[in-house]
C-alpha cells in the first residue's frame, strides 16, 4: 500500500490530518526558532522607539546589537540544539512560544484558503490541541497543554496582518515585522533585540527561511484538500 493510499485510508476527517500534520509543524516552529535566533543580536535598552529588522550583520552592528554568532555553518542550517547552547535562554524560550503563535495562525489561514469552512474548522480546532500537547514543558510554555494553548491564543492577536512578507521592504508593514517587534524587548525591558531578515538581493537573513516553511505549509494543505476532497 502507497503513502497516499494509507492516508486516504487512515484520513477520514480534517481533524485526523490535523494530528499528522502536527509533527511537521512543530519541525518548522524549531526550524524557524532556530533560524530567528540565529540571526539575533543583542544591546542594552537605548531607546524605545529603534529599528530592529536589519538588511544584514554590518548593518545591525552599526545600529549597536553585538550578534550572537556570524558562524556561516550556523546561518545557513540552523538547529535547535546548537542553538540552545548559545543562545540567551529567554529569547529562545519567547521566539519558539511566538513561532509557535505564528504557524499555528498562518497554518489555520492556509486551511481556510483551501477548503470548505466547516472541514478547515475541525481542522483548525483540532491543530489547536494537537500542538498544545505536542509543545507542553518545552521551551518556557506550561506544564499542561492546556496552559500552552492560553499562551498561544494570547500571541495569535498581535500577528494578525494582511502579507506575511513584503516584498519591497522586509520587515515594514508585514507578519515578519510584527514579529520581530514583539520579540525586540526582553520581560524586564533591559535588552534589546535585533534581527537579520535579509531582502530581495540578501537572501542570507531569517525571511528567507520564513519564506521556504510557509510555502511548504501552503503545499502540504492544498495538496491535502485536493487528496482527501476537502
Amino acid at each position: 500500500m502507497g503513502l497516499k493510499q494509507w492516508l486516504v485510508r487512515h484520513t477520514r476527517k480534517p481533524s485526523d490530518y490535523a494530528q499528522a500534520y502536527t509533527s511537521g509543524l512543530v519541525q518548522w516552529i524549531e526550524h524557524l526558532t532556530a533560524s530567528l535566533v540565529s540571526f539575533s543580536g543583542r544591546r542594552e535598552t537605548v531607546a524605545k522607539e529603534s529599528k530592529f529588522a536589519f538588511v544584514n550583520f554590518y548593518e545591525m552592528e552599526q545600529a549597536g546589537f553585538y550578534p550572537l554568532s556570524k558562524d556561516i555553518s550556523i546561518l545557513i542550517a540552523p538547529n535547535i540544539e546548537e542553538i540552545k547552547a548559545i543562545a540567551d535562554n529567554d529569547l529562545l524560550c519567547n521566539v519558539f512560544q511566538a513561532t509557535t503563535a505564528f504557524l499555528y495562525l498562518y497554518s489555520t489561514n492556509a486551511a481556510f484558503k483551501y477548503m470548505k469552512a466547516e472541514n478547515a474548522t475541525l481542522f483548525s480546532s483540532a491543530l489547536l490541541k494537537y500542538v498544545a500537547e505536542s509543545n507542553k514543558s518545552r521551551f518556557g510554555f506550561g506544564l499542561h497543554p492546556r496552559q500552552v494553548a492560553i499562551v498561544m491564543n494570547d500571541l495569535i492577536p498581535l500577528f494578525h496582518c494582511e502579507q506575511i512578507l513584503n516584498i519591497n521592504l522586509f520587515g515594514n508593514n508585514d507578519g515578519v515585522g510584527l514579529l520581530i517587534n514583539h520579540l525586540s524587548l526582553s520581560k524586564d525591558g533591559s535588552i534589546q533585540y535585533g534581527f537579520v531578515i535579509g531582502s530581495q538581493k540578501q537572501k542570507l537573513g531569517y525571511a528567507s527561511f520564513m519564506l521556504e516553511t510557509i510555502s511548504e505549509i501552503d503545499n502540504y494543505l492544498m495538496r491535502a484538500t485536493q487528496d482527501f476532497h476537502w
